[in-house]
Parts: C-alpha cells; sequence; structure tokens
C-alpha cells in the first residue's frame, strides 16, 4: 500500500534546493559593497589621513570653449575626390615630371595631350555612395603655384606657405570632363583633352606647377565623384598624360607618364570662409570629410581647486 506523502515529506526537496543555493547567494552578498557618494571609488574613502572631496567645475563666466574647421590633405589614399557634398567643397591637384618627356615633345611636334583617369564604381571608391548620385561636370586649370602633396590643404601649399587664395592658385579652365553616374561593376580608363594647356606648358616650361580639378558650378554642385590616385596598386589606373607627338622621322609617338604626386582638398563652406573659428556658435560640431575636419578646444578655470590638492581623477 502505497503511503501518502506527509507536508513535512513534500518540504524536504524544497529545503535541500535551498541549502544549495544558499552559500552561492551569500558569496554575491559579500562580494557587493556598500554603495558610495564618491565618484572616485570606495577604495579611497578610507584611506588614512586622506580627506577625499569631488569638485565639479561647471560654465560659467571663466568657462571657454569654441571649434574651428582644420584643413587635412589625403596623401596615402588610393582614391582622388572633386565636387561638393552639403556645405564640404571637394578639389584635387595632380602633378607630373614633365622632364620625363623624350626631347623630342615641344610646341612644334606636340599633337595631342590626354589626362587620363581611371574611372570606376566599387566598394573601394566613393561613385557608389549615396553622395555621389548624378553627374557632376569638372572643369582643369593649370596650378600656378609650387605644392607639396604631404603638406597642401586648403589654406597650406607647402609646411611653412600658404597659397594666395585659399584652395589653391590656379589659372582659367582650360578643360572640362563629364563624371556621369555609373552603374555597379563599371571600371574603364578615361582620357580627355588638355592639348592647350601642355602646348602652354611646353612654351614656359616655368609656369608648370601640375593640375587642379573642381566641380565647374561649385555653388551649384550636389555631389562627389572619385576616381583613382598615384597611391593605388595597379600603376596603370593611376592618373597618366598621355603625350602624342611627331617624331623627326615624322612618325607620330606615344609617351606616358604617371603622376607623381597628388591629393583631395577640402573646405566646409559653412565656416565663413576667412574665419575658421566658430567660438560664438550655440553648438560645437565634430566631424570629418575628404581631409578636413572639425575639431574642439576647452578652457576650464581651475582656480577652484586646493593649491594644496593631490588629483586622483579627473
Amino acid at each position: 500500500m502505497t503511503k501518502s506523502m506527509t507536508k513535512a515529506d513534500r518540504r524536504r526537496p524544497l529545503i535541500k534546493s535551498l541549502a544549495l543555493l544558499l552559500p552561492p547567494a551569500l558569496l554575491l552578498l559579500s562580494a557587493c559593497e556598500v554603495a558610495t557618494d564618491n565618484p572616485l571609488g570606495s577604495d579611497l574613502d578610507d584611506r588614512d589621513g586622506m580627506d577625499v572631496q569631488t569638485l565639479i567645475i561647471e560654465p560659467d563666466a571663466a568657462w571657454v570653449d569654441t571649434g574651428y574647421y582644420g584643413y587635412g590633405n589625403t596623401e596615402g589614399r588610393i582614391t582622388l575626390a572633386v565636387g561638393r557634398t552639403g556645405d564640404t567643397v571637394v578639389r584635387n591637384l595632380i602633378g607630373f615630371d614633365l622632364s620625363q618627356l623624350p626631347d623630342e615633345v615641344d610646341t612644334d611636334s606636340l599633337y595631342r595631350a590626354q589626362f587620363e583617369y581611371f574611372y570606376s564604381r566599387g566598394f573601394s571608391i566613393a561613385n557608389w555612395r549615396p553622395i555621389s548620385r548624378g553627374e557632376l561636370r569638372v572643369s582643369i586649370h593649370p596650378l600656378e603655384s609650387q605644392w607639396e602633396s604631404d603638406q597642401t590643404t586648403w589654406t597650406a601649399r607647402k609646411e611653412t606657405r600658404g597659397w594666395n587664395q585659399p584652395g589653391g592658385d590656379f589659372g582659367p579652365a582650360m578643360a572640362t570632363l563629364l563624371l556621369e553616374e555609373i552603374e555597379s561593376g563599371t571600371a574603364e580608363t578615361r582620357s580627355c583633352d588638355v592639348t592647350g594647356l601642355v602646348a602652354a606648358w611646353l612654351a614656359d616650361e616655368g609656369a608648370y606647377q601640375g593640375l587642379l580639378l573642381k566641380a565647374e558650378d561649385e555653388d551649384n554642385a550636389a555631389c562627389v565623384k572619385e576616381f583613382y590616385s598615384d597611391d593605388l596598386q595597379t600603376a596603370e589606373n593611376r592618373p597618366h598624360l598621355v603625350i602624342t607627338y611627331e617624331g623627326s622621322d615624322g612618325e607620330k609617338r606615344e609617351a606616358r607618364i604617371e603622376a607623381i604626386q597628388d591629393c583631395t582638398i577640402a573646405h566646409n563652406l559653412s565656416d565663413g570662409g576667412d574665419g575658421a573659428v566658430y567660438g560664438d556658435a550655440g553648438t560645437l560640431c565634430l566631424g570629418t570629410a575628404f581631409g578636413s575636419s572639425r575639431r574642439l578646444l576647452f578652457d576650464f578655470d581651475i582656480s577652484a581647486l586646493p593649491d594644496d590638492a593631490t588629483i586622483n581623477l579627473a
């Protein structure tokens, strides 16, 4: 006959379970410390002879903060960008070593000159992004001042020298090219005629400083396009000048010279142009785009700290 289970019998398994759970629970409780109001941690509250206090410096008349636009460059990137997105205007500079041309190339033998670039749409290049939708007409200008790609920004052309005009010293447009929106998977070498530009350089070698590419209408441009730079591993897809000339024997020949330096420079128009500081603004912004950046500066009044204070954590 089956014996009925009493209440005491039914409680025994529950008591055993609680007994098993109780030690870990006690361990957890013992590991918890009493909460402290000191943000430096409770381990500093009880140090012998040390009075730990928290000082919060809040904005007041002595508080100073501001922001400014930093101008960087894209030396080392595999792409060059041109156009505009929002308030950010983007230009690129490309330099070639004309001394690499054969001695036979001069104003008389020059037949044709082309600027060659590799235009594609892929994940390594911005032409697939929303900022690249639509088409962009680009103007090509001769640069008129020396520059160094690892130092060039919107305001500087060398480490210790600035442009005469922010954004580059350049002459009137001497060629244009159209960069339209392209389908995914497109990858092709394109070229633009720059015969007049190269002829002017050959006539006055001292005038040559390279090319500047910018949106033809920067005020109304609404997209940024990219093509590959001289830092691309695949040499044939880097920017080139392709010169067709007539040799001394009357035969047409071609000379290809690769870009020796290039970079993208950018500028945010919302800073008003001349002044890079926007300390009077109601908000402070951080960000970066195509080598330009927004940075912040803060200055706090720490005179409220006692002279003998030891700072443990700030």
